[in-house]
């Protein structure tokens, strides 16, 4: 059962600290209590480790486990298997832990037969749907994993997931009108609702069936990603106003969105599930007033995120590290450059080899430091490797779609706020493009070159013309573009050091075959 109901981002929270004339595992325990109830936290082993040790303090690292796992609920295995991996000083402790936190769990038994099968009677006169087990439970009812006898075949089980609401007759009605409009839904994001009915034998309550999603809650997911970076997270958000989007396209506000109510499975993606208030909004005016509730539950959900992202002191040492590497860099450019210039002259293209430089110079002249600060601390990688070679091998279409959406709703706030960054602007443009995101890519390519007037800053500027020109003439569906335009890019993209832009999937097909036919 999932005990951490809610969250809030405004009270401060305070290191952990332990005075000498205190019971630390009293101290541990109550610190963990009031992280789960006061702020929404599933209590992380990180917060503990400066001091706690789990061979000497054995009660102190109980009482936070126990807690945990508690927290966890049906989830506390998973989140075991994280910490295991994290923190192998502590697996010994963790194994005992969750052996006594599953014997503790109060068993998920059905509650009577009435309910063990639900849905439409089939030929063979079972209903359609066996519960099989309880996998979660909320304030207006429990969600079981279930069995779909209609689309199991051949040995193989089709799994859904069902919830039971015990309600009155006006409140079935509604719930059940609720889950015929959640069904126009129908996005990645969002746990699709597949059919609902009243109760086998009962007026007084109803069964809503949805798709069986894999994943952890998102309490539990920050717990096991406790040391994650800040962009990890700024992605999960911007997945989740996609998802949101698509759910207000289709005329549907889902009207209690908290972390228990969104997944984060195996590969990273984020999942809103439990429609059960979802609400059907008539009106462009009323919409918009019902879609801002959602938003404002989101933006609240992100900053709860970011709040526990990696602190400050970790942040400078990654700077230290970082400055540590740059270092070692430049004295790996020096001896390369030796190399490059051999031969360049050799080859005649002295020029060309002397403009292409090292990717981490080429992103820093142009883009800056100031739009990597904005952007996050592993955006300098990620414009790396979009200029350089088109593509970010650890980022799938969908998560660099999705990072590349959150920056552009990011930089168009700051502009609106007045506080726009030129350099912010083409990294936001170069990285729609890697998308596909054409339109956006060429607005945000625009602003960058608005007030681009000092020499310094002749090379930004050609480098926007640059990002215009591919997203305006050489992406699927693009305008007809000048003869010889497609040599005249390849020309400036290895002038600037950025020949990954020609590499980028939505890109290189058709700049190859319009310089093939241009000759």
């Amino acid at each position: 059962m999932d005990t951490v109901a809610g969250f809030r981002n405004d009270a401060p929270i305070e290191p952990f600290t332990h005075e000498a004339d205190r019971d630390l595992a009293q101290a541990v325990e109550l610190d963990a209590v009031q992280i789960a109830t006061r702020h929404g936290y599933v209590p992380s082993i990180r917060r503990y480790l400066a001091c706690v040790d789990p061979a000497r303090d054995v009660e102190a690292a109980r009482a936070l486990l126990m807690q945990a796992f508690h927290c966890a609920g049906v989830h506390a295995a998973t989140l075991a298997s994280f910490w295991r991996a994290a923190h192998p000083a502590w697996r010994d402790c963790i194994d005992a832990c969750l052996a006594a936190h599953q014997l503790l769990r109060i068993p998920l038994a059905m509650v009577g037969e009435a309910v063990s099968w639900v849905g439409q009677p089939l030929r063979d006169g079972r209903l359609r749907y066996e519960l099989t087990e309880r996998i979660g439970q909320g304030a207006d009812g429990q969600v079981f994993r279930a069995i779909d006898h209609a689309l199991s075949q051949g040995g193989d089980e089709s799994l859904v997931a069902v919830k039971i609401v015990s309600c009155a007759r006006p409140m079935r009605d509604a719930l059940l009108a609720e889950a015929a409009l959640a069904r126009r839904v129908s996005h990645g994001g969002v746990a699709r609702v597949l059919d609902a009915g009243v109760l086998p034998e009962s007026e007084d309550g109803c069964y809503i069936v949805t798709e069986l999603v894999s994943g952890m809650p998102l309490h539990v997911w920050l717990a096991a990603h406790s040391g994650g970076s800040a962009l990890e997270r700024r992605m999960i958000v911007a997945q989740l106003h996609d998802a949101l989007a698509a759910c207000h396209r289709a005329g549907v506000v889902h009207g209690d969105l908290s972390p228990s109510n969104i997944l984060v499975n195996e590969q990273g993606c984020a999942i809103i599930i439990d429609f059960g208030r979802a609400k059907r909004v008539a009106g462009r005016r009323r919409a918009a007033t019902r879609a801002r509730s959602d938003l404002q539950r989101l933006a609240a959900i992100e900053g709860w995120m970011l709040r526990e992202a990696p602190t400050l002191d970790e942040s400078e040492e990654r700077a230290l590290s970082a400055e540590r590497r740059r270092r070692l860099r430049r004295a790996q450019i020096r001896w390369a450059a030796v190399f490059v210039l051999a031969s360049a002259l050799l080859a005649g293209g002295l020029w060309q080899a002397w403009r292409v430089g090292s990717g981490d110079l080429v992103v820093g002249r142009l883009f800056g430091a100031e739009a990597f600060a904005l952007a996050g601390p592993d955006s300098r990688s990620v414009a790396r490797h979009l200029t350089q070679h088109g593509r970010v091998p650890w980022l799938s279409a969908d998560q660099l779609n999705s990072l590349a959406l959150a920056w552009s709703a990011q930089a168009s706030e700051r502009r609106a706020e007045g506080r726009a960054c030129r350099g912010f602007e083409r990294l936001v443009a170069t990285t729609l493009l890697a998308a596909g995101e054409t339109r956006l890519a060429r607005i945000h390519a625009l602003r960058s070159q608005r007030g681009e007037v000092e020499a310094h800053e002749a090379e930004c500027a050609s480098y926007s013309r640059l990002v215009l020109g591919l997203a305006r003439w050489f992406t699927e569906g693009g305008e007809q573009q000048p003869f010889g335009e497609a040599n005249r890019t390849r020309r400036a993209a290895l002038q600037l050091g950025v020949r990954g832009l020609l590499n980028m999937p939505s890109v290189q097909e058709r700049v190859g075959a319009e310089a093939a036919s241009q000759g």
